[in-house]
C-alpha cells in the first residue's frame, strides 16, 4: 500500500500533459505561450495560492465532451477546482459536498 500525503510543496507538481483535457484546452495557443496563458488563467480565476495543480485541474474539469468519459482519481486532503456555468472559479473542499466561490 502507498499512502500520499498532502503537502504545500506539491502545490505546482502538476501541469497540462499533452493528450489530457487540460492540454486539450490549450490546442490553439502557440507551445511557446502556453506556460504564459496558464499562469494568466492562475491569476484571474484567484488560483494562484492553489498552485499550478488548481490551473491544470481548472482546464481539465472544464474540457469539452469531458463528462462521463474521464474516470477522476483523488487523494485524501485534496481540494477540487472548476469553473462556474457563470465562469467563476469554484473550490469543493477536501470533506465539503458544496461548491464554493474561490474569493
Amino acid at each position: 500500500m502507498v499512502r500520499v500525503l498532502p503537502n504545500k510543496n506539491l502545490l505546482n507538481t502538476v501541469y497540462p500533459v499533452a493528450g489530457s483535457g487540460a492540454a486539450k484546452q490549450l490546442e490553439h495557443i502557440d507551445q511557446d505561450k502556453r506556460e504564459e496563458v496558464t499562469a494568466r488563467i492562475s491569476h484571474e480565476f484567484k488560483l494562484t495560492p492553489f498552485g499550478s495543480n488548481a490551473t491544470e485541474g481548472t482546464l481539465c474539469e472544464t474540457a469539452v465532451l469531458r463528462l462521463g468519459v474521464i474516470k477522476d482519481y483523488f487523494i485524501k486532503g485534496m481540494d477540487l477546482f472548476r469553473l462556474s456555468e457563470t465562469g467563476h472559479a469554484i473550490v469543493k473542499l477536501f470533506g465539503s459536498n458544496e461548491w464554493h466561490k474561490v474569493e
